[in-house]
């Protein structure tokens, strides 16, 4: 058995042992631990929205800030209740993904349902920057010292995310599951209790002792410009509210039910937080402590959360600290709910053809772990970028998810218009509503940031559409170019006629023109040759087995269980078995494709498998790994990729002496087959339904120690 290398040892470490394929649906969470992993990012969303409305606020108004506050939040609470409502309705009707794409895609067309992943990748991604930046200035105002090093500060704290998510869903869910549930409690305790002392009377208004700027005359002009830039602000209060709907396959079944009641769970607890924010802030006549240079909150201040902590808990005391601290954590938990939205999305994306298919594999503890890299890389590149500032990212933030919000409310009308079940005008009514107030919304939101940054989204989004509509073409010609049919098969296929002794393997996934081409290379070579299948998804094994059964090939199948998704070891510690068996004069070569392109950044969208199977198998002295040079001109769909002097259509042309040579291979194969010893200690399946011709087996999966 071939022992796990040095750096398979350290990410089992910093990682934990890797799970079986077969423990899924164990990783799956309750209601009670998916409202958290859903949560933090609308919940944190309280700490900053209110902060962001005043922030527009009082450089042009002064205290006549938190007078109008209120104002500015109303319209926020009515769409975040037609909002929850609407994506329960998502909800019922999408039982398997229930994201804006999920809903554009069956309704709209590819162009919405693309735009719409596209904002939501840029959304994911400033989630992460956003929630991680404010909640390293939660953590500076409690402890000033650590303002100077925000930027390394943030960063380490990406990072660290990033590798509790690599962990586990289950895992991270747990770890940060406790701090949501307890700022949700500590915000509760400052809200009940400034509300008690308001009834009481006994809670005064914040004593500012630094100068407020006066009224400007000219103001009423501007009146709802500044009305609306306040709106857009505080509009981040509504982030997070659609993660249910794009992660609710993480939820155990019933998944609809446990989905709808985390996401009603979800709304009242936000719609309780922010109102009771307002209220508060509205008495206690809060403002922050804003830079004049920047705009922004000055490095090691107060935070208005934290100013209303410290007039309702009294400074310096347990209950304000605990209260800075939860804060700071669940701005770092806002950001865990995106890393388990965005790479579920690219999952998604991945399925469709729109993205790399590595997005949609699973990594050793069962999560995306691409998706969850990637996010990794871009948001801390957005830290760096922006210094850590959260009201220099805000301007970008909220655009993508109101545009997501527009094109799920939209879909769901042109379904209700669609499908007509009963009693449909009365749910669509409310979809039409939403889609209205998020349409309006979005636009207010865009041009109200347009001259702050938000411009940038405008070409952002687009170009990242593009790219995705530019991989889906890509994959599309890919897939075209190697299909074959039956009949094209075994009109360029050339039986053995070698003595050889090789015992040839080739690793497929399916049957097409490069595997053709590796098998008629393998027949110069040897006439024992097998075709080797790594088996990490049982959807597309069948789908081998079904062609491998259609084309009624005599070249035995041998299927390696993969249960870790991992797929070298398989392979490797297959022919490591069979070296070991190997007499003096016998010896293994592993043929394999190597795909070249005619631009180098079409390699990233492919495994590299060839290059993994031969770095793993480097080592061994009897086994040879064989590349076969197979080009690939996507310009030209379905070139002539075999070498062959016949053209690739036409009728079927053997000589009788091939014929005959090809029917004494087949029954020579099949003997040997039949008498053949699995190569594991574990039990062989035999899965031919009547089990009549032994043409291809299963071998167990053996760890590396």
């Amino acid at each position: 058995m071939r022992k796990a290398s040095p750096m398979m040892r350290i990410k089992n470490r910093l990682l934990g042992r890797p799970y079986d394929s077969a423990r899924l649906e164990r990783t799956k969470l309750s209601w009670f631990w998916g409202l958290p992993e859903f949560a933090g990012n609308a919940v944190s969303s309280v700490a900053y929205a209110v902060e962001e409305i005043l922030l527009v606020l009082v450089p042009l108004v002064g205290f006549a800030a938190v007078a109008i506050a209120p104002q500015i939040a109303l319209p926020i609470i009515i769409l975040l209740l037609v909002l929850v409502f609407s994506y329960s309705q998502i909800i019922k009707h999408y039982p398997n993904g229930a994201s804006a794409y999920h809903v554009a895609s069956d309704t709209l067309g590819k162009r919405p349902a693309i735009t719409a992943a596209a904002a939501l990748i840029v959304d994911y991604t400033l989630t992460v920057a956003v929630s991680i930046c404010a909640a390293v200035a939660a953590l500076s105002s409690a402890f000033p010292a650590v303002a100077p090093y925000r930027v390394p500060l943030a960063v380490l704290c990406v990072f660290l995310i990033t590798v509790f998510n690599l962990r586990g869903t289950q895992e991270a869910s747990r770890i940060f599951g406790i701090p949501t549930y307890a700022f949700i409690v500590i915000m509760g305790v400052l809200i009940t209790t400034g509300l008690f002392q308001l009834a009481t009377g006994t809670l005064q208004p914040i004593a500012y002792t630094h100068p407020m700027p006066e009224v400007d005359p000219l103001l009423p002009a501007a009146m709802v410009f500044l009305l609306l830039r306040a709106f857009t602000a505080g509009s981040v209060a509504l982030t997070g509210i659609e993660s249910v709907n794009n992660s609710m396959a993480l939820l155990r079944e019933p998944r609809q039910k446990n989905a709808q009641i985390v996401l009603f769970t979800l709304g009242v607890t936000v719609l309780f937080l922010f109102t009771g924010a307002i209220i508060l802030a509205r008495t206690l006549e809060v403002v922050p402590f804003i830079d004049p240079t920047t705009g922004a909150l000055m490095p090691g201040q107060l935070t208005v959360i934290a100013q209303m902590g410290q007039a309702i808990f009294g400074p310096g005391s347990l209950l304000f600290f605990v209260l800075q601290v939860s804060t700071a954590l669940v701005l770092f938990v806002a950001a865990h709910s995106a890393y388990s939205d965005l790479p579920n999305l690219f999952a998604a994306l991945a399925r469709d053809g729109y993205v790399p298919h590595q997005f949609g594999e699973r990594g050793a503890k069962l999560t995306l772990s691409n998706g969850i890299i990637f996010l990794f890389v871009a948001a801390s590149g957005l830290v760096i970028a922006f210094n850590a500032s959260v009201h220099a990212l805000i301007p970008l933030y909220s655009v993508g998810v109101f545009l997501s919000f527009t094109i799920s409310q939209t879909g769901m009308c042109v379904r209700w218009m669609r499908e007509k079940e009963p009693h449909w005008k009365k749910f669509m009514a409310v979809n039409v509503l939403g889609a209205i107030m998020t349409g309006v919304a979005l636009i207010i939101v865009f041009l109200a940031k347009f001259t702050y940054g938000a411009w940038v989204l405008a070409i952002v989004i687009p170009v990242i559409g593009y790219m995705m509509f530019r991989v889906r073409r890509h994959y599309t010609n890919f897939h075209q170019s190697l299909a074959i049919t039956r009949e094209d098969f075994y009109k360029h296929y050339r039986p053995s006629a070698s003595a050889g002794t090789i015992d040839c393997y080739i690793p497929v996934n399916s049957i097409t023109l490069a595997v053709l081409k590796n098998i008629n290379f393998a027949e110069q070579l040897s006439h024992n040759v097998h075709l080797l299948h790594v088996s990490r998804d049982l959807d597309k094994e069948q789908r081998l087995i079904q062609q491998y059964n259609d084309f009624d090939l005599n070249i035995p199948l041998i299927i390696l269980e993969c249960p870790y998704r991992d797929l070298t070891t398989p392979i490797v510690n297959f022919l490591d078995r069979e070296e070991s068996k190997l007499c003096s004069s016998r010896s293994i070569a592993v043929i394999t494709s190597r795909f070249t392109f005619d631009h180098y950044y079409d390699n990233l969208l492919h495994n590299q498998t060839t290059y993994f199977i031969s770095r793993a198998l480097r080592d061994y002295k009897d086994i040879a790994i064989v590349m076969v040079p197979f080009h690939l001109n996507l310009q030209r769909v379905r070139d002539s990729h075999v070498q062959t002097e016949e053209p690739l259509h036409g009728k079927n042309r053997f000589s009788k002496d091939q014929k005959a040579q090809r029917k004494r291979q087949a029954l020579r194969r099949r003997a040997a087959a039949e008498v053949q010893v699995p190569n594991t200690g574990q039990q062989a399946d035999i899965n031919d339904a009547n089990n009549a011709d032994i043409r291809y087996r299963r071998v167990g999966y053996e760890k590396s120690t």
